[in-house]
């Protein structure tokens, strides 16, 4: 009895000492956004940009990553390229920092801020009434993006990850609150029958798909690689014949952003009733005519076919502005994708 008991009081430390730098990191992050509202945007903003390129160049761990994955990404950069991008990719994270912190203060003047293109894809995407699924990627500021979009009058509702600490995720949920995104954060319960109410009374849905998240995922090329990546936004689209749009942002020259909302122009999807589309019927390799695919098999080759579309239209994004994403994030070198079935409450 006494070993057990043991190991129950260093679980109890060990969840109090977590409660209590959740509290303090919760309480903080409070703190620095009243300082950062007394400063204002621009002066937050410069600050937090100088801090995130100082961090960029005293720890070697995510600068090595990144630079290492940029020179697999895009091998015809130099060292000198690849550092400039890296540094401009810590002072775009530190400037994103900055405009989180002053939310609501660029909120009360968005049109100085943010500008949008392809809008009109957009509403002709929802005027459907089955909502829509936007794909987008860890590309510049996608909290500014989310934002700008729920304040313009779109109904946003935005899937995300779990961060460690219940007070962080609850500072989180409420920030996006404040400019009215929903959260729906992936662990939580009942978080699959969420994503379809919000396609089914017409929202827009948004996904970022471009890292290995280990949700369910497939393995497609991401700039020449194979990348595990998540299959849902295509799995949710074929269950409830969503469209899709690609909404991206990046950062301009005079420090504004501009969002594009893009086709990102998925194959035709496969029939429900199971009959095969166009080219869809396949020779096996000694000959043998075997004819339409199982209406399965349709689906499931349909959702791997457009979620390589997806990542292609993200890929295209990111080399158009390489320092806008985050390649300190281990992309590439993880497991295997597991089978493309969908979850259960997900499946076609």
């Amino acid at each position: 009895m006494q070993p057990r008991r043991t190991m129950e009081r260093m679980r109890e430390r060990k969840r109090r000492r977590r409660d209590r730098r959740d509290r303090l990191l919760a309480a903080g992050i409070r703190g620095l956004r009243r300082f950062a509202r007394a400063l204002g945007p621009r002066v937050t903003i410069t600050l937090s940009a100088a801090a995130a390129r100082l961090v960029g160049r005293i720890l070697p761990g995510p600068r090595k990553l990144a630079l290492m994955q940029l020179g697999w990404a895009l091998p015809e950069l130099d060292d000198q390229q690849r550092a400039r991008v890296v540094d401009r990719m810590f002072d775009g994270l530190g400037r994103s920092l900055g405009e989180m912190l002053v939310l609501d203060l660029i909120s009360a003047e968005l049109d100085r801020w943010v500008r949008i293109e392809g809008a009109e894809l957009l509403d002709s995407a929802l005027a459907g009434g089955r909502g829509a699924v936007s794909i987008s990627g860890h590309i510049g500021n996608w909290e500014i993006m989310a934002a700008t979009l729920a304040l313009r009058g779109y109904p946003l509702t935005v899937v995300a990850t779990e961060v460690k600490g219940r007070r962080l995720n609850q500072e989180n949920v409420a920030l996006r609150a404040s400019v009215g995104v929903e959260t729906i954060l992936r662990s939580a319960p009942g978080s699959a029958r969420d994503l379809l109410r919000t396609l089914r009374r017409g929202g827009l849905l948004g996904l970022l798909i471009d890292q290995d998240t280990r949700v369910q995922s497939v393995t497609v090329p991401f700039f020449g690689r194979p990348a595990r990546t998540p299959v849902g936004a295509a799995a949710l689209a074929l269950r409830t014949d969503a469209p899709v749009v690609g909404i991206f942002i990046h950062r301009e020259a005079d420090g504004r952003h501009l969002i594009k909302i893009l086709d990102p122009q998925l194959p035709p999807r496969p029939l429900r009733d199971g009959a095969a589309r166009p080219g869809a019927a396949t020779d096996d390799a000694d000959g043998d005519d075997r004819g339409p695919l199982r209406a399965s098999s349709q689906r499931e080759i349909w959702q791997v076919e457009a979620t390589a579309v997806m990542t292609r239209l993200i890929e295209r994004q990111i080399r158009n502005h390489p320092e806008s994403w985050v390649w300190w994030h281990r992309r590439w070198g993880l497991d295997d994708a597991v089978p493309i079935a969908a979850p259960p409450d997900l499946r076609p």
